[in-house]
């Protein structure tokens, strides 16, 4: 922990970070320092994470997610316009039509809650999902995520308008039980982000951010859901259940193939560029960098820089580097939408200590 630590002190005093990029950046370095437990020799597991994400466990496997929280304003149903909002961004206006609010779903009749997918975004490079949980009686629990109790302040769940207090007070107020709801869609990524949000009604909202793995034009993915009242610990008493729903990926891909023109900052890093590609649809861009880590840094990241030298801001999943089966190693980052010049310079940074080795400059070959 130590190490992170450090990394956050040394970023923030290099300059003046906004609160929301502060979160970022934290939840970046905590996944760095998760590399060690997540480092194994499947091929498709093999993956240490070096960016915005947090790791999800399947409920199905009686394991609980890591839920994140975001403060959100909203007079409406919540959804996805509001989610990139609440970040300071918007979906790109060429990707509007990728969202969905109808989906084709298996409806299905809960115990305690309704759970049904609201709406969903994706394109080849990442997924969002809409998920809301309505109690059945209503007027009975109060919904929470899996990481909040009575004794954390009520903003934990982005009610609108309510700011004082803890959730054991408001609950009190309202004349509710906590209620424990959890979700989790298996996309098969190695890693998933998931920020809640408590509607005026009681609805809970789960937003759920993830890369596109199966990159399919279609697929049926399956929610795994768990409700249980707050501070029970016998499994025997937690309702498990699951339901499926359908997604369509309607994106447009174009690839564009990427030569390293000036290669002083990876020689000075100790690596050896073999190939770069950008795949670009209406919402993100993805890059994929191969690479031979000669040094076997540990920390490095090679972060595209836009126009004002810093670099592009990230998507739904910040991105990860996985080690390929001949020993190579292939840095995935994924950004929001941007007009990408045909020259670019990439910064090759070690996440750990700071230190920057340098830029490459690539160019987009035809």
């Amino acid at each position: 922990m130590k190490q992170l630590e450090e990394g956050i002190t040394k970023i923030s005093q290099e300059v003046e970070i906004p609160e929301i990029v502060m979160r970022k950046a934290t939840e970046t370095l905590t996944m760095i320092k998760e590399n060690d437990d997540m480092k194994v020799k499947s091929k498709d597991m093999n993956k240490k994470h070096t960016y915005r994400t947090v790791k999800a466990a399947s409920i199905a496997a009686a394991a609980f997610l890591v839920v994140g929280t975001t403060a959100f304003a909203s007079t409406k149903l919540f959804g996805l316009d509001d989610y990139f909002a609440s970040w300071g961004t918007e979906i790109p206006e060429e990707a509007k039509n990728l969202a969905q609010n109808n989906v084709p779903q298996e409806e299905k009749k809960g115990e305690k809650v309704d759970f049904r997918v609201r709406e969903y975004l994706c394109d080849s490079n990442q997924m969002y999902f809409v998920i809301e949980a309505k109690a059945i009686e209503a007027d009975k629990y109060l919904l929470i995520p899996q990481d909040c109790s009575p004794k954390d302040s009520v903003q934990n769940l982005n009610i609108e308008g309510v700011t004082e207090g803890t959730i054991g007070e408001y609950a009190k107020k309202q004349g509710k039980e906590l209620l424990v709801v959890c979700t989790d869609v298996n996309t098969g990524a190695g890693s998933v982000s998931i920020d809640f949000h408590l509607e005026k009604d009681g609805t809970g909202v789960f937003i759920y951010t993830t890369e596109n793995v199966q990159k399919k034009k279609k697929a049926t993915l399956t929610c795994d859901t768990v409700v249980y009242p707050y501070g029970i610990n016998d499994d025997s008493q937690m309702l498990r259940d699951s339901f499926n729903f359908e997604v369509e990926n309607k994106s447009n891909e174009n690839i564009y193939a990427y030569k390293v023109t000036d290669a002083e900052g990876a020689d000075a890093a100790g690596i050896q560029i073999k190939d770069i590609q950008i795949l670009e649809t209406e919402l993100s861009q993805r890059v994929e960098i191969i690479y031979k880590n000669n040094k076997k840094h540990e920390g490095l990241v090679l972060q595209v820089l836009g126009k004002n030298g810093e670099e592009l801001s990230f998507g739904a999943e910040g991105g990860y580097t996985e080690t390929l089966e001949d020993g190579t190693e292939q840095q995935i980052r994924n950004y929001e939408k941007t007009k990408l010049s045909k020259t670019l310079k990439i910064r090759i940074k070690d996440v750990y200590t700071g230190e920057v080795f340098g830029t490459i400059t690539i160019e987009r070959q035809k």
